[in-house]
């Protein structure tokens, strides 16, 4: 598990850094070669207003998503 913060002042200002988070992420996965899909999910402890896992098809692991074309 990889965790990324921000610590911001205003709405405007959490969600640009929200994106910037967020494409940095996806540009690694496309580096890596790895198929991610991004789901929604539960902030937990630290709080915020949005959360986002990234997770890699695969038979085998914990979680069960439902992707639609």
């Amino acid at each position: 598990m990889k965790d990324s913060y921000s610590f911001c002042l205003t709405e405007e200002d959490q969600q640009a850094a929200y994106d910037a988070h967020r494409a940095a992420y996806v540009r690694i996965f496309e580096r890596l070669g790895l198929r991610t899909v991004p789901v929604s999910a539960q902030s937990g402890a630290m709080g915020g207003a949005a959360s986002e896992e990234f997770l890699h098809p695969n038979p085998v692991g914990e979680d069960t998503f439902v992707e639609s074309a």
